[in-house]
């Protein structure tokens, strides 16, 4: 609560898509699995199939501001999780979203090593 006083800025959560980009600053998709289908492609070609339009695409962006990026932790399916198009597109940042991982994660383990 005090960091959305600070900077007023708060969170909201919904499943609605075209809310959820309205005025978007930015993109996160988040890899969606099902593990009772993992190691069974049939299973969960037929799990998604009815969840084919929760594809990231260009055209999600539409309501978002112009210049909203998409960031993804990676790994991600292309064409499952986001299009090709956005993914390699301008607004792709999820090369230098990997990039920055690797020195957070050093950054961790130094700090861990430290107070050992």
């Amino acid at each position: 609560m005090d960091r959305v006083r600070r900077w007023g800025r708060k969170v909201h959560e919904t499943d609605d898509r075209a809310a959820a980009m309205d005025g978007a600053h930015v993109r996160y998709a988040k890899s969606w699995t099902a593990p009772s289908c993992y190691g069974d492609p049939a299973a969960e070609a037929a799990l998604r199939q009815g969840l084919r339009d929760w594809c990231v695409s260009e055209d999600w962006f539409a309501p978002a501001r112009p210049q909203a990026p998409f960031l993804h932790c990676l790994p991600v399916r292309r064409n499952v999780v986001v299009t090709d198009e956005v993914l390699d597109g301008p607004r792709s940042r999820v090369v230098q979203q990997a990039g920055n991982r690797l020195h957070v994660q050093k950054a961790l383990l130094w700090t861990l090593l430290e107070t050992r």
